[in-house]
Parts: structure tokens; C-alpha cells; sequence
């Protein structure tokens, strides 16, 4: 097995388990910087895109197992209970709210149904800023000849 996939499919090591960076880190990769060893485990992710998903569906986590899952949590509950002069007085079965708004959320982002964040560095409309600087840096430069050296 491949020395990075096995940092990243060991359940027992909390700071490489599915972490990409890490496990890059771990089986000794040198990286400059951390965008250095996010790119070096991005890239050994992609590459082993097949063998990961055979060891999901090794362990219970293929792709129909997840949707199912997924589902089910749209129904999650929870049981809330209640109190007066601090003995449980009552409890009840309710929807769990958050858990489920979460599970929504995240099928929402698996279906890409989301709108594209639109980047800072976009014009108003989403497009690619133009920026000129021919005029700066020929004013640089006239402004460098201009200067006369000091002595």
C-alpha cells in the first residue's frame, strides 16, 4: 500500500486520518510550506481516487450506504427533556432540528445545488477584473531617468 493512503486510512492516528495535508507530512513528503504539502496530499488523492473508494466501500461506506444514511438523517430525533425545581418533570420525542438542517445542507452540497460563491477579486458581475498598469509602470520608469544619481 502506498505509504501516504496508509497515513490516510489509519483510523487510529487522529492527525492523519483523512486528512490529505497530514498524511502528506507523515510519510515524509518535503514540503517547503503547508500549501506545499495541502497540494502534495491533494495531488496523491486524486491519484488514488479508486483505491480510497474501494477502502470506503471496504468499511461499510459505499456510496449507496452513505445516501442511506443521508436519508435517514433527515428523520433524525431527539428527546428533550424538561424540568421544574430541578426534577425532570416531563420529556418528549422532537425533530432533530439542527442535525437534520446540517444533513440538508450538506446534500445540498453534494447535488452542487448552491450558487457559486462569487470570489472577492470578481467584478460586480462576477467577471475577471481588467487592470491596466501600462500607464504606472511607464510613469515609473519615467520618473527613474528623471533622478539623478547621488554621489
Amino acid at each position: 500500500m502506498n505509504l501516504w493512503l496508509s497515513y490516510f486510512v489509519n483510523s487510529e492516528n487522529k492527525t492523519t486520518f483523512l486528512n490529505r495535508k497530514e498524511s502528506a507530512r507523515a510519510a515524509g513528503y518535503k514540503g517547503s510550506s503547508e500549501d506545499a504539502f495541502r497540494a502534495i496530499g491533494t495531488q496523491n488523492y486524486l491519484k488514488l481516487s479508486d483505491k480510497i473508494n474501494n477502502w470506503l466501500e471496504d468499511v461499510g461506506l459505499s456510496e449507496n450506504a452513505l445516501k442511506t444514511k443521508l436519508i435517514s438523517l433527515l428523520e433524525a430525533k431527539e428527546t428533550k427533556f424538561f424540568q421544574h425545581e430541578g426534577v425532570v418533570s416531563d420529556q418528549r420525542e422532537v425533530d432533530a432540528l439542527e442535525t437534520q438542517r446540517r444533513t440538508l445542507d450538506m446534500a445540498f452540497k453534494i447535488k452542487g445545488s448552491y450558487a457559486p460563491v462569487r470570489n472577492e477579486h470578481a467584478g460586480p458581475k462576477g467577471e475577471p477584473i481588467q487592470v491596466d498598469v501600462k500607464d504606472r509602470v511607464d510613469k515609473f520608469f519615467e520618473d527613474l531617468k528623471q533622478k539623478k544619481p547621488e554621489i
